[in-house]
């Protein structure tokens, strides 16, 4: 069964709250709080990049390099969820509610493949911009 958590960025003191950071309790509280107009709510996709870090909707990932030959300017992807309501904000894609990886500077976009997650890693997240980079 998939683990079903959020984070949401607060955007009025800039600051990301994490899953952890709530008692059950205020969990089902701030769930209802966090869903407003202040607060912009990201799920967890359900996996980990190679570092076993969660991954999330938003997540900046760097892709390795071996990973389907991308060069060093092109392997750095957001996590998106696509559906309905933001299908035409991304090039054509054949299915919607479902996740990709999309490149805003080349508007590449690689369908997310599960088996893929060991050739990422979480950096950082389109909030914050890049934390973690390692290169």
């Amino acid at each position: 069964m998939r683990t079903i958590k959020f984070r949401a960025w607060d955007t009025t003191d800039k600051i990301m709250h994490t899953w952890e950071q709530w008692s059950k309790e205020e969990k089902q509280e701030n769930f209802i709080i966090l869903n407003d107009d202040y607060y912009i709510l990201m799920q967890y996709i359900g996996e980990r990049d190679g570092n076993y870090k969660d991954i999330y909707e938003g997540d900046l990932i760097r892709l390795d390099e071996t990973f389907n030959g991308a060069d060093e300017n092109s392997k750095i992807f957001e996590v998106v969820y696509l559906d309905e309501d933001n299908a035409d904000e991304y090039p054509t894609f054949p299915n919607i509610c479902t996740y990709i990886l999309y490149n805003r500077e080349t508007k590449d976009w690689i369908d997310f493949q599960w088996d893929d997650t060991d050739y990422m890693t979480v950096i950082g997240n389109i909030y914050e911009g890049i934390k973690n980079e390692t290169i």
